[in-house]
């Protein structure tokens, strides 16, 4: 290992695996873009949160070291891509991303700029082991600023935090039975996605909800069990019906449908600092089969996801630390990249979509709205290994000619 390393964190180490998929952000400026600006922004943030210029470091098979980032020897460029139109849908931005591969050797970290007269675009691949999507939106309002003149604040760059937290902790009474299904609370292991059809891939997904309509459903449901209602847990109960619908309509009822929340640690241990960057989020799951999700009131499905948000405290993480550390130690990284948050129809939502795009600006432009460009296939199988981006380039190729 190089002199200078972050030692990976026990949550980081999920995302270990070659295969695992980065995030892809498009930001709409109202506006072209200075491209060296953009460059020299880059630059400076490398130098501020030098965490972002590195490359993933993995140990021999065996070795008791853990896996960490070091720097990598090349600098962090943005490519640049020039169109005389406005800049396409998102599913033609998604044949312009060349999407970080968590391999070492390789950047966790490519932007590219696609500089149109009145409207920019900038698309940004971040690497999941880098940190989560918390980490990510504070990284791109980091660049912001610097492009702008201002200086960021500071970030909290040692990820042995959480080897303070739960290193010294008793054997969870719970291990054993963990340990002996290979489950642990809120995570699972992973099924492999499908083949992927070119029919079947998505770009984007958006739905759209009516604010008289939540408050009516709030309403409702406060009205009904005199307790408060979640918004977020309507909106997220809302995609779990949709998912679970699919399945009631093949008459398939029986079949059980997953629903993922993440959970922002930060908010939940002090010690981590609300600037913490790396992989804070936590996954409360809640799973039940399909007819029943469909049947239950917009109220109840909210209640039993936020259960499982409030259900996510320090016991619950100390065992999530101790079935990591067991099963890296029996069987390494493997097996510990196999642990993620998705079962094979489970699908996955996040409060990240709301996030404060105001606060991002490029000089004088203004970020219109952020998209996060992903690829799914089949049900919530995403694509892996970058084979969906060479599906989506071949599709759009066949549709222009």
């Amino acid at each position: 290992m190089r002199d200078r390393a972050w030692v990976l964190s026990p949550i980081d180490w999920l995302f270990c695996a070659a295969d695992s998929r980065p995030s892809n952000v498009a930001l709409w400026f109202d506006g072209p873009v200075d491209h060296s600006v953009l460059q020299q922004a880059l630059t400076a943030l490398g130098d501020a949160v030098p965490v972002i210029r590195s490359t993933l470091w993995l140990p021999e098979a065996g070795s008791a070291a853990r896996p960490a980032l070091v720097p990598l020897a090349s600098p962090l460029p943005v490519s640049r891509v020039r169109c005389a139109a406005p800049p396409g849908p998102e599913l033609e931005l998604l044949a312009l991303i060349e999407p970080v591969r968590t391999v070492p050797g390789e950047p966790l970290v490519r932007l590219c700029h696609v500089a149109g007269a009145r409207r920019s675009v900038l698309l940004v691949s971040f690497a999941h082991v880098l940190g989560d999507a918390a980490a990510c939106f504070e990284l791109l309002v980091a660049l912001c600023a610097l492009a702008s003149g201002r200086q960021p604040g500071r970030f909290e760059l040692d990820r042995g935090v959480f080897d303070g937290l739960f290193a010294q902790a008793p054997p969870h009474p719970r291990l054993p039975e963990a340990l002996g299904a290979l489950v642990q609370v809120g995570l699972r292991t992973e099924h492999r996605a499908a083949p992927v059809v070119p029919g079947d891939v998505v770009g984007v997904q958006r739905t759209v909800f009516e604010r008289a309509t939540l408050r009516a459903q709030r309403v409702a449901g406060e009205q009904a069990t005199g307790r408060r209602v979640s918004q977020f847990g309507l909106m997220a109960g809302h995609l779990w019906a949709e998912r679970a619908q699919r399945w009631v309509a093949q008459g398939a009822g029986e079949q059980p449908v997953g629903l993922a929340c993440p959970v922002d640690l930060r908010r939940l241990l002090p010690e981590l600092g609300p600037r913490y960057f790396g992989n804070a989020l936590r996954a409360a799951v809640v799973r039940a089969p399909a007819a029943q999700v469909v049947a239950a009131a917009p109220h109840e499905r909210a209640a039993r996801i936020m259960d499982a948000v409030a259900a996510i405290d320090r016991d619950s993480l100390t065992l999530d630390y101790q079935v990591m550390n067991a099963v890296y130690a029996a069987s390494g990284m493997a097996a510990v990249s196999q642990m993620r948050i998705a079962g094979h129809d489970s699908v996955l939502v996040s409060d990240v979509s709301f996030a404060p795009t105001g606060v991002l600006r490029l000089g004088p432009r203004r970020c219109e709205r952020l998209s996060f460009l992903n690829l799914y296939a089949h049900s919530a199988a995403v694509v892996p290994d970058g084979a969906g981006y060479a599906v989506v380039r071949a599709r759009l190729a066949a549709e222009v000619a």
